[in-house]
């Protein structure tokens, strides 16, 4: 199962000793702004903060992303591809039912997405979206790849529905990943949570095998 934040593993540290190639520090330079943002802000999350994070000079950071607005576009669309290879992966699984696909989308959306560090995550980029037009734009396109990916699945599953049902019913599903991402955020775990999550996953199946 992916995990957006892997567990950091080093300290911070004002000198960078590390060897490295784009190809590997860059990757690390966004889980680090990644696992920042969720914990101290959007107005924690600077240049400076994130090399100090990730044990780098500032310069060397600033090699790679020159401005904050830079790193930060970065560090939101990097995980929309990640969400990307997470629903693909679970819905382009040749040879397998599509109610099997849809259980493995369900399952490892809402494992990923409810990860409190994660729920943390995307809170911080909805609140971000009031304010700044690209952190907004991003949100939706994670939602919209989404809602897509369940919306093909419906269709195959109750092949009589037409275009704009599946449509409103994957819309459906998503609003249950969002609630759960606040729910995952208030109670972390615990049974109010895993009542929550029971619930959410009763009604996704409920909306996708109600008959037309």
């Amino acid at each position: 199962m992916m995990r957006t934040f892997p567990s950091a593993k080093r300290a911070a540290s004002k000198t960078d000793t590390r060897r490295g190639s784009k190809a590997t520090r860059v990757p690390e330079i966004l889980q680090t702004a990644a696992r920042l943002l969720a914990r101290e802000g959007y107005a924690a999350f600077t240049t400076r903060r994130v090399a100090e994070e990730e044990g780098i000079r500032l310069s060397t950071l600033q090699h790679y992303f020159p401005t904050r607005e830079e790193l930060l576009s970065r560090t939101l669309s990097g995980l929309i591809e990640r969400y990307a290879a997470l629903f693909r992966g679970a819905t382009d699984i040749a040879g397998v039912p599509p109610e099997a696909r849809l259980q493995a989308l369900i399952d490892a959306g809402m494992a990923e997405l409810t990860a409190p560090e994660v729920a943390d995550f995307w809170i911080e980029v909805w609140a971000m979206g009031r304010h700044v037009p690209f952190a907004r734009q991003l949100a939706t396109e994670a939602y919209e790849l989404g809602t897509r990916e369940i919306a093909r699945l419906i269709a195959e599953i109750n092949p009589r529905l037409g275009a704009r049902e599946c449509a409103d019913r994957a819309r459906t599903i998503s609003i249950q990943f969002e609630g759960l991402m606040v729910l995952a955020h208030r109670y972390r775990a615990g049974a109010e949570f895993d009542a929550g999550l029971a619930a959410a996953k009763a009604v996704c199946w409920a909306v996708v095998r109600a008959k037309p």
